[in-house]
């Protein structure tokens, strides 16, 4: 995998150049700062599949540098990693807005880069499968298809949409959130309903499609409360607030609801499930200092409780609607017995008597 590094500490480029050199994975280029990057860019002899750039630069910052480079068509799903001191997490909720894929912390663990570039290699492969001309698309569907398989429980990369990051950047950006940040966060899940209906009629391109929609959902409907989210499996979504002040959580569930609506999902899928798809929003749980794993779990426990209250209104809505059904066919079937009796009776004359009285 071909990656550009830009960070304006040489002696950081130096240990990244070592690193690169013993895992021999990877061919790495690097500048000093963010204009130099784009001077790089623009001239187009190189072609990057990865960007590691770190946040904190003089003049053109790392953020910045993310924005531009996604405004760039050819680069505007490729991976990027921005690289940041612990001192420095502030800044990641501009980098993910800006289209961040991931972050990594410096001091670097050389192992955890590894992890993260592996990733960010994957999503590239797929990416780059996905741009393929129209002549080999249903070859390249069938080998997307073999390549996405997996349960539904298994969390995935979703590229592509703001603010949506990977489970494993989520956990760390909120596992090692500075302790002044936990007095005013908070979490919230959001939830496909009947997932495993779902799960079972779609093949794994047109899930991935569908959990991709409903990412591009959250991300529109949670624009103002600024959250970054990840795909978790079995249909879930956890999504983090770093102020809940304002935000109208009673509100998100409809607003998920509607962006989905508009997305028209069907246009992706085959699927009849799929066209009537519905989603739950949990209840927020506030962060806490002493056990930041615990709101994850009260987080996901609240859009459970949430599902099973629409599923058990939906059983509801079904069985108050089977009387008026079935009083429907036998009102039909008790009047055809009463029309035959009458024409019996009545003969030829009949029609001319059930058209006085319809009149």
């Amino acid at each position: 995998m071909k990656i550009l590094a830009v960070d304006d500490d040489w002696m950081i480029l130096e240990l990244l150049e070592q690193a690169m050199s013993v895992s021999g994975q990877h061919e790495l280029t690097t500048v000093t700062s963010g204009e130099k990057a784009i001077q790089l860019l623009e001239r187009g002899e190189q072609r990057f599949d990865c960007f590691l750039l770190d946040i904190q630069m003089p003049n053109i910052d790392g953020v910045e540098l993310c924005r531009v480079i996604r405004e760039m068509p050819m680069y505007k799903r490729a991976p990027i990693l921005m690289a940041t001191a612990m001192s420095q997490k502030a800044y990641i909720d501009r980098a993910f807005a800006a289209g961040a894929s991931d972050y990594v912390t410096k001091p670097f663990d050389f192992e955890e880069l590894e992890t993260r570039l592996t990733t960010a290699a994957r999503m590239e492969r797929h990416r780059a499968r996905g741009t393929t001309s129209n002549n080999t698309v249903v070859a390249f569907k069938e080998i997307l298809n073999r390549a996405l398989r997996h349960s539904l429980s298994e969390p995935f990369e979703i590229q592509g949409v703001k603010r949506a990051v990977g489970f494993m950047s989520f956990e760390n950006y909120v596992l090692t959130l500075p302790i002044a940040n936990l007095f005013t966060a908070s979490v919230f899940a959001v939830k496909i309903l009947k997932i495993k209906d779902i799960y079972k009629e779609l093949k794994p391109i047109e899930f991935h499609e569908m959990i991709t929609d409903v990412a591009k959902a959250i991300s529109t409907a949670t624009e103002e409360a600024g959250s970054i989210f990840s795909y978790r499996g079995n249909g879930m979504f956890m999504c983090f607030v770093a102020s809940s002040k304002g935000v109208e959580f009673d509100k998100i569930e409809d607003a998920v609801q509607r962006e989905i609506a508009s997305l028209r999902l069907a246009r992706s899928v085959s699927s009849g499930t799929a066209k009537n798809l519905n989603v739950a929003v949990g209840e927020p749980a506030a962060m806490r200092i002493f056990s930041r794993a615990t709101p994850l779990k009260k987080a996901t426990s609240y859009v459970e409780k949430r599902s099973k209250e629409l599923d058990d209104l939906g059983i509801a809505i079904a069985k108050a609607s089977e009387p008026l059904e079935n009083m429907d066919e036998d009102l039909s079937a008790r009047r055809q017995t009463y029309e035959t009796i009458l024409q019996d009776f009545l003969g030829e004359g009949s029609t001319d008597l059930r058209s006085r009285v319809a009149h």
